[in-house]
C-alpha cells in the first residue's frame, strides 16, 4: 500500500530543495513567492492565481492570499534572474536528470 502522505512530502520536498537552487540569489520573500507558485501550478495544474492560492491551503483567507501574490507577482521581475543564468541552468540539468525525456510544464510570469 503506497502511503500517500510520506509521497506527498517528499515530492514538496525535493520541489523545495529545486526552488531553493535556482532563487539561491533572490530575497526571502521572493524566494517564497517562486516555491508557492511552482508548488500550486503542479498541486492544481492551472496558472489562475487563485486556483495556486487554494492548492496553498493557508489560514488567512482566499482574497488575503490571492492579493499577496498578485503583489509578489507584480513585484518579480525578470531582472531578479538575470544574474542567476548559470544557476538557472544548475536548476534544469537537475529537473533533467529527475525528468528524463518526459515533458516539463514550465510557465512565465507572462503566462499568469
Amino acid at each position: 500500500m503506497i502511503n500517500y502522505s510520506r509521497l506527498i512530502y517528499k515530492l514538496k520536498r525535493n520541489l523545495s530543495t529545486f526552488s531553493n537552487k535556482i532563487t539561491k540569489n533572490l530575497t526571502k520573500p521572493k524566494s517564497k513567492f517562486f516555491f508557492q507558485v511552482l508548488y500550486g501550478l503542479l498541486e492544481n495544474q492551472t496558472v489562475l492565481l487563485s486556483e495556486i492560492s487554494r492548492a496553498l491551503k493557508e489560514k488567512i483567507s482566499l482574497k488575503k492570499t490571492i492579493d499577496r501574490l498578485s503583489r509578489n507577482l507584480k513585484n518579480f521581475d525578470n531582472k531578479d534572474f538575470k544574474s542567476q543564468n548559470i544557476e538557472i541552468l544548475k536548476g534544469l540539468d537537475f529537473v533533467k536528470k529527475h525528468f528524463g525525456n518526459r515533458g516539463i510544464y514550465t510557465a512565465d510570469r507572462w503566462y499568469i
